[in-house]
């Protein structure tokens, strides 16, 4: 359900949400089996392993909100298309 809300989303709050959902959908298939310790060892070490590219992710949200004051894709589509005096990671375009 939320890869069908991925496709369909309008700004990247919405396809981070998406992103989330489907990756605790696999934290729950990874340690399906609750009596098996390697099920539960390894469902740990993917939560805590896919939690650093997030960071990342979010931390790039940060950044692209800063610089175009919006989290829609069309809106920033619209800007790159303009060819406004927009930066491109910290240089400035000429």
């Amino acid at each position: 359900m939320a890869s069908i809300f991925l496709f369909f989303s309008k700004t990247f709050i919405q396809i981070f949400i998406c992103l989330e959902c489907i990756s605790f959908c696999s934290y729950i298939l990874i340690s399906l089996e609750r009596y098996r310790k390697l099920s539960a060892i390894s469902g740990v070490r993917y939560l805590v392993i896919s939690a650093i590219p997030s960071v990342f992710l979010i931390l790039g949200l940060i950044f692209m909100y800063k610089d175009f004051t919006s989290f829609d894709v069309d809106i920033i589509y619209n800007l790159f298309q303009t060819n406004l005096n927009i930066k491109y990671i910290g240089f400035y375009d000429s």
